[in-house]
């Protein structure tokens, strides 16, 4: 406190170029994690969709004509 009674403002270091370029890596690195997630929120639900298809149609497909429908059970 000065003699007045009021507070004078704190006077900081003017930040470094290092200090600049850290903090916007980290700021770069959590956008692109949000934005890794939300891919994968949007194109895993799809994925999954697809391959349960295929294995469905793998398990419940008719025999070709050069397999015997006794070695296959399904």
């Amino acid at each position: 406190m000065n003699k007045t009674g009021s507070v004078s403002p704190a006077t900081f270091p003017e930040p470094s170029l290092g200090s600049w370029l850290e903090v916007a890596f980290q700021m770069m690195r959590a956008l692109l994690g949000i934005a890794f997630q939300a891919f994968h929120l949007v194109i895993f639900p799809f994925q999954r969709d697809r391959v349960a298809r295929e294995m469905e149609t793998r398990i419940c497909r008719r025999p070709s004509m050069g397999e015997s429908t006794l070695e296959k059970r399904n």
